[in-house]
């Protein structure tokens, strides 16, 4: 379901991802490949799943009004059309509306020498 929505968003704000009042660019070096440069050395990075848990299409709208890459005033008062354009979408997917969120966390512990 995560795929599709992020092409209804898309469709609704187009292909460059939101960001605030700016645009998001995912082109930037991850913290385990900068952080030994700068002294730290890595002593655990691990990904923690997070439990899966069902979400409503409701649940679904309200999460992703919650990001900066989704938010509603992005949608400069055309929230209605995003949300209706959505719902059909994910019922689509699933007629019962619901849909289980599958996601991690990443643990990256680090350690300075002094």
């Amino acid at each position: 379901w995560q795929k599709k929505a992020v092409a209804v968003i898309k469709k609704h704000l187009g292909v460059k991802r939101r960001a605030g009042q700016g645009t998001y660019s995912d082109n930037q070096e991850r913290f385990e490949k900068l952080l030994p440069r700068y002294g730290f050395k890595i002593v655990l990075n691990q990904d923690v799943p997070i439990k899966k848990y069902m979400m409503t299409i409701d649940e679904i709208i309200n999460y992703l009004y919650s990001t900066s890459f989704a938010a509603k005033g992005l949608f400069k008062g055309k929230h209605k059309a995003f949300e209706k354009d959505l719902r059909t979408t994910l019922i689509g997917l699933n007629p019962q509306g619901k849909f289980i969120e599958h996601n991690f966390f990443s643990l990256l512990l680090c350690k300075k020498s002094i």
